[in-house]
């Protein structure tokens, strides 16, 4: 761009110079001067420019993408692939960090920088979303739920277990900002609310949203930090049969609407819109325009452009109101429990599992004790089951040195407080010998002073 618009003053230039030089020299000076442009008045210009368009590229963005969700859903492989990296994904331990860096801008290039924190170990470290999200950048980050369409149950249970206490974390921060008196809390209420208005700005809708006329609003709670739900493995989701897929997705847009996050299904091959999406929350570009709803397309919902009646009401309310479309529509507007009452038909919950993932495993006495994700009950693994001699061998040897070593220490300790106890008792004896002898030399003392008186 510098070097263009040298050019073209320089042609300037010289064509005022020829076209002048019939005339005397004190003509010419004036006018060469005039039609050359030095890069002083080139970077005046540009700025000028950049300023009536109301670009600012020498406000560097910094933004923080904390991905959460499924064990093996395949987190890893999303910021892969938002990072357009061809590296193969290797299981996350604990929390991992990298980031991304966009350069933007003309002469004056900023670089915007995106933080990508990585929590492994599914709901059970979920807690560790407290490290990343501070008060500091928590209007600057974004949530990205990651969870796997082929395990339906594992995908609600997760949902599910993960909102609520996403929710928590945030409104506990923001209680804290808004002690110290901060605005930031009230603007990211408004911003959240803002998405279900078309996101306009404009100061009728912004009204209209303050007195609560949208029509879903009973059920809306927005999270105030921007949320995502991506859904991995869809090519094994298309090939559901129909009524669970059908009743699976409008779970899942419930569940994203009710919440104010986007909602985006993928695969292994690449998706576009997953690095659009992903972009415009760490960049702040454009955001997808794709609206995708049907269940036989990968579906790309974002914030707000979603409505329960474009969803329709779960298939048990809609048959108790004689519609015979019991997946496929309906305007019913319930709550998530009529939707968990008809999910739970179709997919059991996997049982009291807690913070555990529901086909995790814990071991137990003679055996291990889990979770039958797909038929809904416990499952028992049994030791004798199985045998193997060579490590029932070695086991059996550690267990017999193990209660060695524990009747060692117990003799041990026996010996120590043995020894700890005789010299308290001889001395406690010593004095109680003294003590008897004391009032008999009294009593002697006395006897001979009272003759000398």
């Amino acid at each position: 761009m510098l070097k263009s618009s040298s050019s073209a003053g320089r042609s300037k230039a010289t064509g005022s110079t020829t076209s002048l030089s019939g005339g005397s020299g004190k003509d010419e000076a004036p006018a060469s001067r005039k039609g050359t442009r030095d890069i002083w008045t080139l970077v005046k210009e540009m700025k000028a420019a950049e300023k009536k368009s109301g670009e600012a590229p020498d406000a560097p963005i910094e933004s923080t993408l904390i991905f959460v969700g499924s064990r093996g859903a395949g987190k890893t492989s999303v910021v892969l692939r938002f990072l357009d990296r061809d590296d193969p994904p290797t299981p996350t331990v604990g929390m991992e960090y990298t980031f991304a860096r966009r350069t933007r801008g003309g002469m004056n290039a900023v670089k915007d920088v995106a933080h990508i924190w990585e929590i492994a170990g599914g709901i059970r470290l979920s807690e560790l979303v407290s490290i990343p999200l501070k008060e500091t950048n928590i209007h600057t980050s974004t949530f990205v739920i990651v969870v796997n369409l082929s395990k339906p149950a594992e995908t609600i249970h997760t949902l599910t277990t993960l909102l609520p206490r996403l929710h928590t974390t945030t409104t506990q921060i923001l209680a804290r900002l808004e002690a110290r008196g901060s605005k930031r809390p009230k603007a990211l209420r408004q911003f959240a609310w803002r998405k279900f208005m078309g996101g306009t700005g404009e100061k009728d809708e912004k009204e209209k949203d303050e007195k609560g006329l949208h029509p879903d609003k009973e059920f809306l709670n927005p999270s105030l930090v921007p949320l995502v739900i991506i859904g991995t493995h869809y090519d094994l989701f298309k090939d559901m049969e129909s009524d669970p897929r059908k009743l699976l997705l409008k779970s899942l847009r419930y569940l994203a609407h009710t919440h104010g996050a986007s909602l985006l299904f993928t695969s292994p091959s690449p998706t576009p819109s997953l690095r659009s999406l992903l972009s415009h929350h760490a960049f702040k570009t454009s955001a997808p325009r794709t609206l995708s709803t049907d269940a036989n397309k990968p579906v790309v919902v974002l914030a707000g452009q979603d409505s329960l009646a474009a969803i329709g009401g779960p298939p048990g309310v809609l048959k108790s109101l004689g519609r015979e479309d019991a997946v496929g529509g309906g305007r019913a507007r319930v709550g998530w429990e009529a939707w968990k009452r008809d999910v739970d038909g179709v997919w059991p919950p996997p049982g009291n599992v807690g913070d555990r993932e529901p086909d995790e495993q814990v071991e137990v006495e003679g055996g291990i004790e889990g979770e039958g994700v797909e038929e809904g009950r416990r499952t028992r693994v049994e030791f004798d089951k199985f045998p193997e001699p060579a490590v029932d061998a070695l086991r059996a040897q550690k267990e017999e040195e193990l209660q060695k070593l524990k009747r060692a220490n117990d003799r041990k300790l026996k010996d120590l407080a043995a020894t700890t106890t005789t010299p308290t008792t001889t001395s406690s004896r010593r004095r109680e010998k003294e003590k008897e002898k004391a009032p008999a030399r009294t009593s002697t003392t006395s006897a001979r002073l009272i003759p000398a008186q």
